[in-house]
């Protein structure tokens, strides 16, 4: 059994695949686990059918994930966010959009500009979590094509949805008309109680750091607008 700590849980995975544990490497630790997350070879082999996987390798990967992302809803108060999240001067900052927008590249625009000042925390799903009645953001193994990111946490302060746009420039949503655009970017659970969970979790978030419409442009210098506007 491996041993790794995610989101500030240490697990303990039985791998089917053990190139698997690979993947997982940046995130071991050497402490006793509290949960255990393993899976039959029959339960990879339907996932490889269900999920279209090209092998046992990636099925066994995206049950764990599937299992974190559960986890951390019905235990830690925290939810997986489809994003690339930076840190800037030690606060998060998320940037979320469809695939193809442009997250990974305006966080690029980020570290261009601002260098030791930005670090990436994770490029494409970073975990959240309310602790204390604070949320930090948490790097994961799951961290985009360039594998960008630190096993690391970070107070969260502002989560910007991107848009591309001709100005950069930033709106100030109404949280009830902004939440819905979390849904899209997370892993929406099957049970009614944990998505009641999960909606609550999502407007406690919109309440407590900035969330923001960002128009920017494919820039250096749109970096720079946003965070000035941000005001971090």
């Amino acid at each position: 059994m491996h041993i790794y700590r995610f989101f500030d849980v240490v697990f303990g995975i039985k791998f089917n695949e053990l190139r698997a544990a690979r993947f997982f490497k940046a995130y071991e630790c050497d402490d006793k686990p509290v949960h255990i997350i393993e899976f039959s070879p029959e339960q990879v082999a339907a996932a490889i059918d269900e999920f279209k996987c090209v092998d046992a390798f990636n099925a066994e990967i995206l049950l764990i994930h599937k299992a974190l992302c559960l986890y951390i809803l019905e235990n830690c108060d925290g939810f997986i966010f489809h994003s690339s999240a930076i840190a800037f001067d030690g606060k998060g900052v998320l940037f979320a959009a469809p695939s193809g927008t442009g997250k990974s590249t305006h966080a690029a625009h980020w570290k261009n500009v601002f260098g030791d000042r930005v670090s990436y925390i994770n490029d494409d799903k970073p975990f959240i979590r309310l602790i204390d009645g604070e949320f930090y953001v948490y790097g994961s193994p799951w961290s985009g094509k360039h594998r960008l990111g630190e096993n690391v946490r970070v107070p969260l302060k502002a989560v910007c949805f991107l848009k591309r746009g001709e100005v950069d420039r930033l709106v100030t949503p109404q949280p009830f008309e902004i939440i819905s655009s979390f849904f899209p970017q997370t892993m929406m659970p099957s049970g009614s109680d944990l998505k009641i969970k999960l909606f609550d979790l999502l407007s406690k978030l919109v309440n407590s750091v900035k969330v923001r419409v960002v128009y920017c442009t494919d820039s250096d210098a749109s970096a720079r607008i946003i965070n000035e506007a941000l005001e971090l």
